[in-house]
């Protein structure tokens, strides 16, 4: 993520696209077990945190 002054946080970026591929796993998982409520929750789940996520960069 971008610090101020245009830096980059690799740290937090590394723990940012970690935090992503885990949410996608998840639904990939309930995909694949054919479990759609499971695939809605973790879909709904990576949305909602995705968009607090940029929200906050729009302040």
């Amino acid at each position: 993520m971008q610090k101020p002054g245009g830096h980059y946080n690799t740290a937090a970026t590394h723990r940012y696209l970690e935090r992503v591929a885990e949410e996608h796993a998840d639904i990939l998982e309930a995909i694949l077990a054919g479990d759609s409520d499971a695939a809605r929750d973790a879909m709904r789940h990576h949305l909602s945190r995705a968009s607090n996520t940029y929200a906050s960069y729009r302040t």
